[in-house]
């Protein structure tokens, strides 16, 4: 029977929903009956299997009213239970659901609460890393930079079962400009507008992504193909700027008995890091929405790896005017932390050695070494002949000085010549920061036109995010360059 077969066909969709797609796969077989008569008669055949579907669909319609019922009733239990305060309230069929205007209402320790239940029961795409990033920010107290009682908010109204749903809908690419959504739907995408810290949501026409898929939230260090963004310190925030303060620390002294203590205290500057906006828009024909399976989710995919892959070229080398300072750029304009090849256009064992001694102590034992892989590949072919026996010919060179050796295409190449060339980073990441303001917003364009006004028979996604970084402890780390 056409309901056994899609009873399991999408979890993440209401009852109602899903006797609805039952009802519509019964009509489109009667349909193909129909068809296949033309004219004539049905066959006893077809007359057999048109009946036994007319019977499926009266009790398919009869259950679709029993489900709204009980749908309605659920809601308005939801809302009376909201307006008395309750913590968390609302319920799908997985009892994972929770009802937006009770997230409102909620303190921040029950915020946290929900967005960790919403955590361990809808983040199974996620790896260890990413959810242990979430809980940790979930856990944090708040700062001037991130109130975390906000982020739990947020994440909690977009991780619900409503808002994924009329996210798909609205996400979905469509023949026409109407979409509609349940009333349940349609509230948990109102609270979202209202709460949301994506800037430019709703009112613009765009939409938050939700948080388990967000890659401002949920792409931490680990899920991160960038060997930079895993190694560095990563901060999510909620305002426009992270703020903090610099030192060189603080001396102490031996003084005699009864003599004046010298004045040990240091010198602090502030620190800040702006985040930049960053944009990616994405176009697609009429054809390509009717032929490719799941586009909605492909396209989702894609946005999560680009991003990835373009902040790698933004935090290698990027400039820090309207894009985050490049670890690279920042390290290039501290004399004290950079370290000159010895033989201008020629990269030798010494050069390593200069780096390695030229590290302080603080940073050598949580060291490592990032480089393009032509610089890697020319320092394995090396091999042992200077006693570096970490260096596997047979595979990849993986350790200098017993530290862990990564490379990257956004760094710089190899250069062979006497010019000006950055060549290697090392030392302590956690000396570079790298700021990203929680919240991914996206807006889909139905129609995209040309340069006249006309459509062009494409569809459109546009998305936007803000991330800064920058170097705020230049001693943790050491610039190889000629």
């Amino acid at each position: 029977m056409v309901a056994a077969r899609h009873h399991e066909r999408d979890n993440d969709m209401t009852r109602t929903e899903k006797l609805t797609a039952q009802l519509s796969a019964v009509h489109d077989q009667m349909r193909g009956l129909h068809s296949a008569a033309g004219d004539r008669a049905l066959s006893a055949a077809q007359q057999a299997s048109w009946d036994a579907l007319e019977a499926e669909a009266a009790d398919i319609e009869a259950a679709i009213t029993e489900a709204r019922s009980a749908e309605a009733a659920e809601e308005r239990r939801a809302a009376h239970r909201a307006r008395w305060g309750a913590p968390s309230v609302g319920a799908s069929d997985r009892g994972a659901d929770i009802d937006p205007a009770t997230v409102v209402r909620m303190d921040d320790r029950q915020a946290k609460d929900a967005a960790l239940r919403l955590l361990d029961r809808n983040a199974g795409h996620l790896d260890d890393g990413a959810k242990a990033h979430i809980e940790k920010m979930l856990r944090a107290e708040s700062t001037p930079d991130t109130d975390t009682g906000e982020l739990a908010k947020h994440i909690a109204l977009t991780s619900s079962d409503a808002y994924a749903s009329a996210f798909r809908k609205l996400m979905a690419p469509r023949m026409s400009n109407i979409v509609t959504l349940s009333e349940r739907e349609s509230d948990a995408a109102a609270a979202v507008t209202r709460a949301s810290m994506a800037d430019g949501s709703g009112a613009t026409g765009g939409y938050a992504v939700p948080a388990f898929l967000d890659p401002t939230i949920a792409l931490n260090a680990q899920g991160s193909a960038n060997p930079i963004r895993r190694l560095a310190r990563n901060e999510t925030i909620t305002t426009k700027q992270w703020n903090g303060v610099g030192t060189s620390g603080i001396t102490w002294s031996f003084v005699g008995e009864g003599a004046a203590s010298t004045d040990a205290s240091p010198t602090v500057d502030p620190t800040t890091v702006d985040v930049h906006t960053a944009r990616a828009w994405i176009t697609y024909s009429i054809e390509l929405q009717q032929d490719a399976v799941e586009l909605d989710r492909q396209l989702f995919r894609l946005l999560g790896n680009g991003w990835d892959e373009s902040m790698a070229a933004a935090l290698a080398t990027g400039s820090g005017v309207g894009e985050p300072y490049g670890v690279v750029t920042a390290l290039d304009a501290v004399s004290g932390s950079e370290v000159q090849i010895l033989t201008p256009g020629t990269l030798a064992a010494v050069d390593i050695s200069n780096v390695w001694v030229d590290l302080p102590d603080r940073a050598r034992e949580n060291t490592s070494w990032v480089m393009h892989e032509s610089v890697r590949e020319a320092i394995a072919a090396w091999g042992d002949e200077y006693g570096n026996r970490s260096v596997d010919m047979g595979g990849r060179l993986q350790n200098l000085r017993t530290r862990p050796v990564f490379s990257t295409d956004a760094m710089p190449a190899l250069d062979t010549t006497t010019g000006s060339a950055n060549q290697i980073v090392a030392g302590d990441f956690t000396g570079y920061l790298i700021v990203q303001r929680a919240g991914m917003t996206v807006e889909p364009v139905q129609t995209v036109v040309d340069g006249n006004g006309l459509p062009t028979g494409k569809r459109g996604l546009f998305a936007w995010a803000r991330i800064g970084a920058n170097v705020v402890d230049p001693g943790l780390l050491r610039l190889l360059q000629q």
